[in-house]
């Protein structure tokens, strides 16, 4: 299942007849359905939809990827992928796809306890390298500046007990490190839920911890160490890290859930329950959207977004989406400087949304505790003017250039509008430099809720 290029994309069906069916995410309907031989996995991203999976022909099943024009919604390019390394093994065959860091990247793997990962150059389809693994490479990840790989590394005879992360450089396309070896727990692939995620600055599996047993585990992406917190889950298959933590299938007594994992604080801090057996899922940061697809086959949509909240002050108000965290404070004992701000990570404890309160000295600045994808929305109230206008929406062009008032790293936009005489500024403050499209247009979607209405 992939999430991009304007659908949701989900691949379905087996034997020689499967299919990938397109559904348009306003509508929530299927709008077309992409006949293919055998698919495994989807991908959207660089201007295409990629689906890993085999030709039927002659009675074997040749490993390729399939290039789908989101436009037409056809087929315009199949890409042989067949293992090199082990061309004789009858059983090697795409797992997994992702689009970033330049390729598209496929996993391979065969009967022998081997695999490889595949690269093709998304502007001319071509293979650019192949990748050596010693295991069963399963579900990739791009993310923190590198390809990542669930592997299957432990076997005993026809069990796996094991498996593996590992970095890829995609400057270079070598295996650059093993972590975890032999650590995380045996599973990935078609019929199990996503088992890496990548963002706030690490990598987040599900793996054996000898003072925790299974647990939610973080490795750093700059150092490629364990840090030493862990959370112990019984299921924890992450998928997404953004809209304020790391979102992954769990489980309670009642089945399976969607839960968000804080990365500071190493809890859970929300979670809703699922009436389906997950085998994959998506997250639509332009919505705030999750799309969970089960084994009957059926896509969930899950809009947390709409069970947020509403933050006023002043006659002000802005929405805070379900998974952001908002608050209400003064600048000045007076509170004649208000500031509602509006943050996709948790800001410091105040007490409650209203009345404002100080600033107190020794709080921590949110921006300070800002990284990856994290977004801080500030509307400052109280200045007069003349002039109507609407809320803005931010775009490329608006970021303010580099300079000692900005932050190392971050992207800073700036706005302005008035309605009856009372005017807002609006500071957007991205965490990375450039940031990304979708979440520009969830910060737009934030900004739109913005009302006033005169006392």
């Amino acid at each position: 299942m992939a999430v991009g290029e304007g659908g949701v994309w989900v691949a379905s069906g087996g034997g020689c007849s499967a299919s990938i069916s397109h559904i348009d995410p306003e509508t929530n309907t299927v709008v077309a359905e992409i006949p293919v031989d055998v698919v495994t996995d989807v991908a959207a991203g660089a201007g295409a939809v990629w689906a890993a999976g085999s030709v039927c022909s002659e009675g074997t099943n040749e490993g390729v990827v399939f290039r789908v024009d989101p436009q037409s919604d056809t087929v315009v390019a199949t890409i042989p992928v067949a293992c090199i390394s082990n061309a004789e093994s009858p059983g090697c065959h795409p797992s997994d796809v992702v689009a970033g860091e330049g390729g598209v990247w496929v996993s391979l793997n065969s009967d022998e306890n081997t695999g490889e990962i595949v690269r093709i150059d998304p502007e001319t389809n071509e293979v650019l390298a192949r990748i050596a693994v010693q295991g069963w490479p399963r579900d990739l990840v791009v993310g923190e500046g590198a390809l990542w790989a669930f592997t299957l590394t432990e076997f005993a005879g026809a069990t796996v007990e094991g498996g593996s992360l590992l970095r890829i450089d995609p400057r270079t396309n070598e295996v650059t490190a093993t972590l975890l070896r032999g650590e995380l727990v045996p599973g990935g692939g078609t019929e199990i839920p996503p088992a890496i995620a990548a963002g706030e600055g690490g990598v987040w599996v599900w793996a054996k911890r000898e003072q925790t047993g299974f647990a939610a585990t973080r490795i750093d992406a700059r150092t490629n160490e364990l840090t030493s917190e862990s959370t112990a889950l019984e299921h924890f298959f992450p998928f997404t890290v953004g809209a304020g933590g790391v979102w992954f299938i769990g489980s309670s007594d009642e089945g399976a859930t969607l839960a968000r994992l804080n990365p500071r604080t190493l809890k859970i801090d929300q979670s809703v329950a699922l009436e389906v057996t997950p085998i994959d899922a998506a997250f639509d940061s332009s919505s705030g959207a999750f799309w969970i697809a089960d084994y009957w086959p059926s896509v969930v949509r899950v809009d947390l977004r709409a069970s947020g909240n509403r933050l006023e002050h002043d006659g002000f108000a802005i929405d805070v989406p379900a998974g952001w965290d908002g608050r209400v404070f003064s600048l000045a004992p007076s509170g004649s400087r208000a500031l509602l701000q509006v943050a996709n990570f948790e800001l410091p404890d105040q007490d409650g949304l209203e009345p404002p309160s100080e600033l107190s000295p020794e709080e921590e600045d949110p921006i300070k505790a800002m990284s990856g994808d994290d977004v801080l929305i500030t509307l400052s109230g109280g200045r007069r003017g003349t002039g109507e206008s609407t809320p803005p929406s931010i775009r490329p062009s608006d970021f303010l250039p580099p300079g000692p008032q900005i932050p190392r790293g971050h992207t800073v936009a700036e706005h302005s509008f008035c309605w009856n005489g009372a005017c807002v500024e609006v500071t957007v403050d991205f965490a990375r430099s450039p940031p990304d499209p979708d979440l520009i247009e969830s910060v737009n979607q934030v900004l739109a809720s913005v009302s006033f209405a005169p006392r």
